[in-house]
């Protein structure tokens, strides 16, 4: 995870965080804009599920939020 957007007004990934909730995987990530990132100070999560979840939701600063792009890797 890096940058939201780039340049003027770029905003950046501050923290993440999983929760667990029965059969939900809530996903939850705050920003800041100007957070003193860069493209070179990108941040890495993974995230090894060990159950199977029904429903998978993400909040981005407290506000439920919608999958833009989703990549998995291999």
């Amino acid at each position: 995870m890096n940058g939201i957007k780039q340049g003027e007004g770029a905003e950046y990934y501050t923290s993440f965080e999983v929760r667990a909730e029965k059969d939900t995987l809530n996903l939850l990530y705050k920003t800041e804009a100007g957070a003193g990132g860069s493209h070179k100070s990108e941040r890495f999560y993974r995230v090894d599920g060990y159950k199977s979840y029904e429903i998978l939701r993400i909040y981005e600063n407290g506000k439920e939020a919608v999958f833009e792009t989703i990549s998995l890797g291999g």
